[in-house]
């Protein structure tokens, strides 16, 4: 079985079409520049109908990955831990920092 992949990325400053396909244990990938504006679904199309057996596919092999299911309350937890701002100390101890830097 082959799966393959179209991901659409901003790398500043142009868009870019990232071609993915694997085919039982080989991984190949392959780019093309679409320009600084935000392609539309025709440009899109005409990438893939008429460029894509121009394309070149670099190869590497694929390992087994091993997905382990998170529940999704535990990923909502990290998720919220991951943007919190993470204060040092109490807040005293964080008045007496800012005391003691105004004072230096």
């Amino acid at each position: 079985m082959i799966k393959g992949k179209l991901t659409i990325v901003f790398d500043d400053p142009f868009y870019k079409a990232i071609f993915e396909r694997i085919d039982g244990t080989n991984y190949e990938v392959a780019q093309v520049n679409l320009g600084a504006s935000l392609p539309h679904m025709p440009e899109i199309l005409s990438v893939v109908n008429d460029h894509y057996s121009r394309l070149h596919f670099y190869q590497s092999t694929v390992k087994e990955k091993v997905h382990h299911h998170i529940n999704p309350k535990r990923a909502q937890r990290w998720a919220h831990r991951a943007t919190q701002k993470r204060a040092i100390g109490t807040k005293a101890q964080q008045a007496l920092k800012g005391s003691l830097s105004i004072q230096r």
